[in-house]
């Protein structure tokens, strides 16, 4: 039996492939990073702005969105840096 389960283990096409580049990591995960400032108004990304009363505490502040780059109309939460 152990021998069985090692050999699956080791076995061809059991351990994923990485991705060739950081994009296609990216599109794996769905989300990119891109740094941002909060302004008063909310924060602004690829002509659309993010609103939310909890970025109210980080006008003027550094954060970072994370979005699917398939549909960056719909980013994540904010991350304060």
């Amino acid at each position: 039996m152990k021998a069985a389960l090692h050999q699956a283990w080791v076995g061809d096409g059991w351990l994923p492939r990485l991705p060739a580049t950081i994009d296609e990591l990216n599109l794996l995960l769905l989300t990119v990073a891109k740094p941002r400032i909060v302004h008063r108004d909310g924060v602004h990304f690829k002509g659309l702005r993010y609103i939310s009363p909890l970025l109210a505490a980080y006008v003027g502040e550094p954060v970072i969105v994370r979005y699917d780059p398939r549909d960056p109309r719909l980013p994540s939460r904010p991350v304060h840096l």
